[in-house]
């Protein structure tokens, strides 16, 4: 039966070649598209933990034992904060010890060793160039622990991590932040009665994490920089993929229909012969599943080394991160075998179900006929051509509208997978090159309508800031400085209907202090002479000396200018030693201004469009105390900039970063690039199955065509013999193709601009229109080279073999 098979596949060596070559790529697709995002999430994941440790959260200060925290089925890892230690004015370094699985399950890099003996130390790789940048391991220092000068050995240099981890939003340096000097865990002189812990389940779970938090009254916190920086992009990748694989099923699916489907069709005369000779449904069905099983064999065999091609071809394209393992998908894998499988047994057996209705003296004589039940309308048309073409597209009405759904799932794959990458990369016109912030939350109570931090507020030191700004490479510093808690505070006889406004969107009239209004969401900037002549060039620096400019987001009349010259209070509430203190100020008001007055230059407004923005004197900001440090920085460099200057603005940037635990840090160039990442992964795998869907749809186009050719053979016979050209008959079946190609552009453009209208995007249809030609005519080239396969092998044909009928 396996000899009988095989000879029968190698009669028809190109029928059998086209359709392992097709179900080659198919399968090489499919498992390349797991293989390659499975791959692409392995090496998110490993980033994730590396940036932002394994935890799903921490616990923090609470009156439990690491062994009751395991036997609730979750690994916790144990970590200790014991003292601080202040290196210079701006830098204070936590000392604490965190133990084995705390290090495994943030995923902390350690050069060395952690310490095990008394004296022994282990130093964050920042904090210890800036304790003793010529301290090496093994040698000895003396570090100030609990108000005692202990001499200490390095054992162990900790790669820098925690300015990228989550901390509280009330974070503060030695009380609820992260070691940078680590000491040993058994010293009980440094140990205290609650205890801190990372938290591990065994898949990241911040629902999980959420419930064990309620559990111990909220006492820590979830790793948010693990969920929605590290792994934001894991679970779409995933959804993406199996999109995309069965769009490729689906175009696969008509491939393999027509395929099989004229194969069999072919092969049924051979399968009458067997009849005759005995041989039952049931063993011509084994014979075909036999077929089938080769087939897919020599399938799977081209695969591997397609799949290797397309495995890279995607990581190079996209993520440019991941290895092929097939260790940990070979069960994903062996289901998409098993359907595709299927799927082939199916389609090949199904084709021979219709024809077993059929008298075995039909089938020996090949005699396949096909009823015309559209006659009456063909004969309404007079010329030859018209009605020859409406034979050839009523008289297979399947076939026909498969063609078209093919070329309209083709055009509708690349067209939609490249409108969600455009709408979901947005518009990057962002100038900036780096962005920091201090403290992307933090913790505040509601007293007297005023926000009290919970803890002072972590900031970028004024001095690191001026250093930076003189650096050479740099065009300018955006500075927001650190007024969080600082409330501005009007008379209400002096509320213009252009700040009465303001305070009702964002507030209200009764949000009072002491009798006065205050008005909310109020953006800081902070000038010096340079700076101030840039926002408004017709006026004197010295003469705004020691007071404030108001720059309203619009005005509603010319009444905001009788607050030219008086008064605006504000106001600071604060803990001190647990007392609540409050400061308060005065400052007269220079100008009032609108935003798109023409005398404002806006280099360094150009986020204030819709931001009620008050503008202080630098000087008199710093004398007063109004303020102490930036919370935020907009770095912008020249353009030019040579690789040393760059590499000396990027070490100063992360320098202001590095000592604040929970800080952000950006570079815009790297964020950008890893933002789009999963964009181009969705653009990317738009295209690339785009081309395979086109691919076979094109050789399920070509096949039918020359299947409907070959069934009519006899029809075409005769026509040549009567004097029709081969050139006539090709430029039927090409008139055909294109007729199928038009109809689907007509469908493809309807749903477009349908598309257009129903949903919301960034982009003007404009842009996509462009797109949308470039692909219609890739495909119509695509048909071109269709009708060119088709004319070559119709040249061949010899009128004689169409003429002859096979007993």
């Amino acid at each position: 039966m396996i000899e009988l098979a095989v000879r029968m596949l190698l009669a028809r060596f190109k029928w059998f070649l086209l359709i392992v070559v097709s179900l080659g790529i198919t399968l090489a697709c499919i498992i390349s598209l797991m293989t390659s995002s499975e791959a692409i999430k392995t090496s998110l994941q490993e980033k994730a933990y590396k940036n932002y440790g394994e935890h799903s959260g921490a616990l923090i200060g609470i009156n439990e034992t690491k062994l009751a925290l395991q036997s609730e089925g979750v690994d916790a890892g144990e970590y200790q904060l014991i003292d601080k230690l202040q290196i210079n004015e701006t830098l204070t370094a936590t000392i604490g010890w965190m133990d084995n699985d705390a290090f495994k399950i943030g995923h902390i890099n350690l050069n060395g060793k952690l310490p095990i003996n008394e004296n022994e130390v282990a130093i964050e790789s920042f904090y210890l160039d800036k304790l003793d940048p010529t301290w090496k391991l093994g040698d000895k220092r003396e570090l100030l622990i609990k108000n005692k000068a202990i001499p200490v050995k390095l054992v162990g240099i900790v790669e820098n991590y925690s300015e990228k981890w989550t901390v509280p939003p009330d974070v503060e340096k030695g009380l609820n932040d992260l070691p940078n000097i680590f000491v040993a865990s058994k010293d009980e002189n440094l140990t205290k009665n609650t205890n801190n812990f990372l938290i591990r389940f065994h898949k990241e779970n911040k629902k999980e994490m959420s419930n064990l938090l309620e559990t111990y009254n909220d006492k820590g916190i979830i790793n948010e920089k693990l969920f929605f920086n590290g792994l934001k992009q894991y679970d779409a990748i995933p959804k993406l993929t199996v999109t995309f694989q069965m769009v490729i099923l689906i175009a696969a699916s008509f491939c393999f229909w027509g395929l099989f489907y004229y194969f069999n069709l072919f092969q049924l005369q051979k399968d009458a012969q067997l009849k005759v000779l005995g041989c039952r449904n049931l063993k011509l069905y084994k014979l075909h599943i036999i077929q089938c099983v080769i087939i897919f064999l020599f399938s799977i065999l081209l695969s591997i080394p397609l799949n290797i091609v397309f495995h890279k071809l995607i990581i190079k394209n996209t993520f440019f991160e991941g290895d092929l393992n097939l260790s940990d998908i070979t069960n994903k894998v062996f289901v998409w075998v098993v359907v595709l499988f299927i799927l082939v047994v199916v389609m090949s057996t199904k084709s021979i179900n219709k024809f077993n209705k059929k008298s075995i003296n039909n089938l020996l004589k090949n005699n396949i006929s096909y009823k015309n039940s559209e006659n009456l309308l063909i004969n309404k048309f007079s010329s030859f051509t018209i009605k020859q073409l409406a034979i050839q597209l009523i008289q297979f009405p399947k076939q026909s509208l498969l063609i078209i759904f093919t070329l309209c799932l083709c055009i509708q794959t690349i067209l939609f997978s490249y409108f969600l990458q455009k709408e979901s990369e947005g518009i990057w016109d962002a100038k900036q090159d780096y962005y920091i912030d201090s403290q992307e939350i933090f913790g505040y109570e509601d007293i007297q309508n005023l926000n009290v931090l919970v803890n002072e507020g972590m900031t970028f030191p004024i001095e690191e800031v001026n250093k930076l700004e003189q650096t050479k490479g740099i065009e300018h510093v955006d500075k927001s400085p650190f007024m969080i808690d600082v409330h501005p505070l009007i008379n209400p006889k002096l509320v213009t209907p252009s700040i009465e406004s303001w305070v009702k969107q964002n507030g209200s009239l009764n949000s009072l202090y002491n009798q006065d209004i205050i008005i909310p969401n109020v953006r800081y900037q902070l000038v010096d002479s340079e700076e101030f002549s840039e926002i408004v060039e017709s006026k004197e620096y010295e003469y705004f000396k020691g007071k404030i400019l108001l720059i309203l987001p619009q005005r509603n009349n010319n009444n905001d200018s009788k607050l030219i010259g008086e008064k605006l209070g504000f106001i600071k509430m604060f803990r001190d030693s647990g007392q609540l203190k409050t400061r308060k100020w005065e400052f007269e008001v220079f100008d009032v201004i609108e935003r798109a007055d023409s005398n404002i230059n806006n280099k360094f407004l150009d986020d204030t469009d819709s931001e009620l923005t008050i503008v202080l004197d630098k000087e008199m900001a710093l004398e007063s105390e109004i303020f102490t440090g930036y919370k935020d920085l907009t770095i912008y460099m020249k353009d030019n900039v040579s690789k040393a200057e760059e590499e000396l603005i990027d070490s100063l940037v992360y320098e202001m970063v590095a000592p604040i635990p929970g800080s952000l840090y950006q570079k815009i160039s790297f964020t950008k690039i890893e933002d789009t990442k999963i964009t181009s992964y969705l653009g990317f795998l738009g295209e690339f199955s785009f081309l395979i869907s086109l691919f076979l749809s094109t050789i399920s186009i070509v096949s039918i065509l020359l299947s409907k050719y070959y069934i009519k053979k006899r029809t075409w016979g005769i026509y040549m013999s009567l004097g029709m050209k081969k050139q006539s008959v090709i430029k039927l079946l090409s008139f055909e193709m294109f007729i199928y190609f038009f109809i689907s552009i007509i469908f493809s453009t309807l749903i477009f601009f349908l598309s257009m209208e129903v949903l919301n995007h960034i982009y003007p249809t404009s842009f996509y229109v462009i797109y949308y030609m470039f692909a219609v005519l890739f495909i119509f080239i695509i048909a071109i080279i269709g009708v060119f396969a088709l004319s070559q092998i119709i040249r061949k044909q010899p009128i004689l073999s169409l003429l002859r009928i096979n007993e």
